[in-house]
């Protein structure tokens, strides 16, 4: 699926992310960091602090969840 900057947003919104740097990503990326959470946890868990700069315990788990929901 290709993804609009529109449908990043939305998705965003639905988990409380719309002001996050997840917003930068694109669909491509989104795929990514959601095959990379079941493949490498630990480096998944490394891509969002270090590379996408979530850092509350709460920003961490909303990014999980909205990319563990994903159907891809």
């Amino acid at each position: 699926k290709l993804w609009t900057r529109e449908d990043i947003f939305k998705w965003l919104e639905k988990y409380n992310l719309e002001n996050s740097s997840l917003l930068n990503l694109s669909g491509e990326e989104i795929i990514f960091l959601h095959n990379l959470r079941s493949e490498a946890p630990e480096f998944f868990y490394h891509c969002l602090e270090s590379k996408l700069g979530l850092q509350s315990l709460l920003e961490l788990a909303r990014a999980t969840q909205a990319l563990a929901d994903l159907r891809c």
